[in-house]
């Protein structure tokens, strides 16, 4: 899929839930709970099944602290919209600065989720870093300049001494070196895509949630919108973000810190929403908690497996 493409349906994503919630606001309310569930428990098992694994296999020490990090950034922007992200939709206030603050919190949290996207899977990350580790294995090159020099002496060629000709011997040498440019941080394509999920997820509740505050607030459809509009492509600004960062030069190599930032503030707001015993005022029954929960694994599993 290509950049294009995935920015896109994250965009378009927001806006197409926004219309539903806007048309049939009176069904959306009677499922917006059980919804918020089965979101979470999707979030949930992507990054306890997909993400972490990946994290702390190429991540490194430094990982659980980034992790942290995402953690207490997410703390700081609920200053801002007052744990909205994870259910409570019961905003105090209803003027201008409210929503600005809002509007401010929930388009920093979409930013930062954003930047890894495009990192992930990426041709130019794999070059940068590449270039990056190539001084590294510099070692290993003249390692094999100096076997393949070992076979000259006297004014004569030995190379085909081994049972292979000069250009076989370059040919492994190229395929040798190829496989040591690899690094800690050369992560699986898929990841990317479970990435891309995780956003998806969670953003279907948030958007329903946007509408249903500017319902309330008795905002048109267009300024609505406007807003929603604003939020849709805040995720899809900080992928073009995040793969700007690259042309700096050795950020691929800590590149992976973004994907666990980004993992830290999800982990934040889905355990929340799935250790409160309500949202809004009105609690979610015990039998509907546990089928939306198994629901949303069970969606994990057959979309990405274990």
């Amino acid at each position: 899929m290509s950049n294009v493409v995935l920015l896109v349906l994250l965009t378009l994503l927001v806006v197409v839930i926004g219309g539903f919630a806007w048309m049939f606001k009176k069904g959306i309310a009677l499922i917006q709970q059980p919804l918020t569930i089965v979101s979470s428990a999707m979030v949930c098992g992507i990054i306890f099944m997909h993400i972490f694994p990946e994290l702390f296999v190429h991540g490194g020490v430094g990982i659980g602290i980034a992790l942290l990090s995402g953690v207490f950034l997410q703390l700081i922007i609920e200053r801002l919209t007052g744990g909205f992200e994870h259910g409570h939709g019961h905003i105090h206030g209803s003027g201008k600065g409210m929503i600005i603050g809002l509007m401010a919190g929930l388009c920093i949290h979409a930013f930062v989720e954003g930047t890894p996207l495009l990192i992930l899977g990426n041709e130019q990350s794999a070059e940068v870093l590449s270039e990056n580790v190539h001084v590294h294995h510099h070692d290993h090159s003249d390692h094999h300049h100096a076997e393949e020099t070992s076979h000259q002496h006297d004014g004569h060629d030995h190379s085909n001494c081994s049972g292979h000709s000069a250009d076989e011997h370059k040919h492994v040498q190229k395929e040798n070196s190829e496989e040591k440019t690899g690094t800690p941080f050369a992560i699986s394509d898929d990841l990317r895509y479970t990435v891309f999920a995780a956003i998806m997820s969670h953003n279907i509740p948030i958007t329903i949630m946007m509408i249903t505050l500017f319902l309330n607030l008795g905002y048109s459809f267009k300024r609505s919108f406007t807003f929603l509009a604003i939020f849709a492509l805040a995720a899809p600004l900080g992928a073009v973000f995040g793969l700007s960062l690259l042309k700096i030069e050795g950020f691929a190599s800590i590149s992976m810190y973004l994907i666990a930032i980004s993992t830290g503030m999800l982990l934040h707001i889905i355990t929340h929403i799935l250790t409160e015993q309500g949202h809004g005022h009105k609690s979610v029954s015990l039998p509907i908690q546990i089928s939306s929960l198994i629901m949303g694994l069970v969606l994990v599993v057959l979309l990405f497996g274990w």
